[in-house]
Order: structure tokens, then sequence, then C-alpha cells
């Protein structure tokens, strides 16, 4: 198979006196005047010419501040809620401690587990793109759900003062609750699976040669910016819960999504995006993930 120029939109090669034309966006392959139509999946698979250049609209390095930013600010705005939430619980909604350890580990297995079905549903159906997009989404509707148990009076249960008994949680009080753990679990089917490998599809038609290097550098970027995230989500988000109000607190998570999601869908013109093939590709990540936050939550006793 003659294998594809580096720049996706057109080149010319000539050879013999001939001239070779290539134009991805129809697919189409011609020599002098015959020419023959190719299906648009099968050009998108031919691999770039070695040692080539890549000069394509869309992917590349230009599309990484969006994916970046939408993953570094729904990790500080995940990170911020998890590690204070049992806090939340016992304080405002007078739960006990077991109680509340309870709710957060189950909360937490359905969040780790979720993006194994998520990752089969993107990569069979829905495509890595509409996966994000669809989990950050999810997530922003989560935090609004948050945000409103601590902001409206009546959205949780009322407050007591020291040595009273304080009443317990009624349906109404956990249902803005448990409707914000929901939410925030199914966006992290969609996010998790998909956005680390989302990235990586924007090399995809850069020359081989310069993939494995490029995607190094971008692999050890990628969780350099989960840390950072989680240094910014321990200090700044949680002395905000604490020293100024759960309220301002989860405001300031919810803006974050808010912004992640934006920034993420503000790049859609620029991303490679792969549609749904039927294939596991993302359901490796998925179990690799939920292994790593599965032993991160053994190793340190709980959330």
């Amino acid at each position: 198979m003659i294998p594809a120029p580096c720049c996706p939109d057109h080149i010319q090669r000539r050879s013999s006196g001939q001239i070779f034309q290539w134009h991805l966006p129809v697919g189409v392959w011609s020599l002098g005047r015959a020419s023959c139509a190719m299906e648009p999946s099968l050009a998108a698979e031919i691999e770039p010419a070695a040692g080539g250049c890549f000069k394509g609209k869309k992917g590349g390095y230009r599309a990484l501040p969006f994916i970046f930013l939408n993953e570094m600010l729904e990790k500080v705005s995940g990170f911020g809620l998890n590690t204070n939430m049992i806090t939340y619980l016992i304080s405002k909604y007078h739960l006990s401690t077991v109680a509340s350890q309870t709710m957060l580990f189950v909360w937490g297995a359905i969040s780790n587990f979720a993006p194994i079905p998520g990752a089969v549903v993107a990569d069979m159906y829905l495509g890595r793109f509409m996966a994000v997009a669809l989990g950050s989404v999810a997530c922003l509707i989560g935090m609004v759900f948050l945000w409103l148990s601590a902001t409206i009076p009546g959205a949780r249960p009322p407050p007591c003062n020291a040595g009273e008994r304080c009443a317990p949680p009624g349906a109404r009080h956990l249902a803005w609750l448990l409707s914000g753990f929901a939410f925030l679990s199914l966006g992290a089917g969609g996010v998790r699976p998909c956005s680390m490998a989302f990235g990586a599809d924007q090399f995809s038609r850069h020359p081989k040669e310069q993939r494995s290097r490029i995607l190094q550098a971008y692999f050890n970027a990628y969780y350099a910016s989960i840390g950072v995230a989680f240094t910014v989500a321990v200090t700044a988000i949680v002395y905000l819960q604490d020293n100024v109000g759960w309220s301002v607190g989860f405001a300031v998570s919810m803006g974050l999504m808010l912004l992640s999601t934006a920034s993420f869908l503000l790049g859609s013109g620029l991303y490679i995006k792969e549609k749904g093939r039927r294939q596991t590709g993302n359901l490796f990540i998925a179990y690799a993930i939920s292994r790593r936050h599965i032993s991160s939550f053994s190793s340190h006793g709980g959330w």
C-alpha cells in the first residue's frame, strides 16, 4: 500500500514527470487523469510517510492546551471534593462517621469501576471526544447538585448547636446529595478512560518515528499536571471549604468544572476525532485506571 503523505489536506509529489495528488477530505488518490475513490476510514488508517512532517489543520500541539486545561481543572475540582467530603457529611448532614465512610466508599467504588463500561461505550459507539464531553457535562451537573445542597437551606438538615441532638437527614435531603454523587460517577465513566487517550489521538497523524518521542513527553506532562492539580486541590480548595464556607468551596469547584467543560468544547474544531469502531482499546486504559485507584484506596485505608 502506498503510504499517505504527512500533510493531510493536500500535497503533491513528482515521480518520473507525473504528479501525484492526495486529497484527504474527499479521500481521492489521482494519477494524471485516472482516479479512484478510497474509503475515508481507510485513508485515516494509512501511516504518514517516514521522515515527513505534520502540517494538518487539526490535532498536534495546538489541541493540547484545551485538553490539559480540561483535565487539570476537572482534577482540581474532583480532588477538592473527595479530600474533605467526609467532614461535610458529618458536620452538615449529621451523619455518623461509619455512615459517612460507607457512603463515600460506595461512591468511590462506583466511580472507580464506571470507566470500564464507559470505555466500552466510547470505543464502540460514542468515540473519545463525545465521551469526554458528555462526562465533563455530567461532572458539572454533579457539582451543581452539591453546591445547591450547601446553599439551599432546605436541601440539608437544620443546623444544631453543640450538645443538642441533631436531626438526621431526610429523604429529600439525601436526594440532593446522592444526585450529585451519581452524576459525578457517571462523568468519571466518560472522562477517566478517554481523556489521556484522546490527547494521544492528536498525534496519530504524525510520522511514526516521531510519535513515540512525542507521546513520551505528552504522558510525562499529563501526569505532572495531575500532581499540580492535586496540590492545588488539597490546599486552596480545602482551605476555602473549612475557613470561608462550604457554599463558597463548592462554588469554586463548580466554577472550575464549568471552565473545564467550556475549554474542552471550545477546542472542538482543533481535535482529531476518532469515531467508535467496536473495539476495546480504551478498556485496557480503564482497567489500569481502576486498578490504580483501588490500590491507592487500599494503601491509604479509604478516602
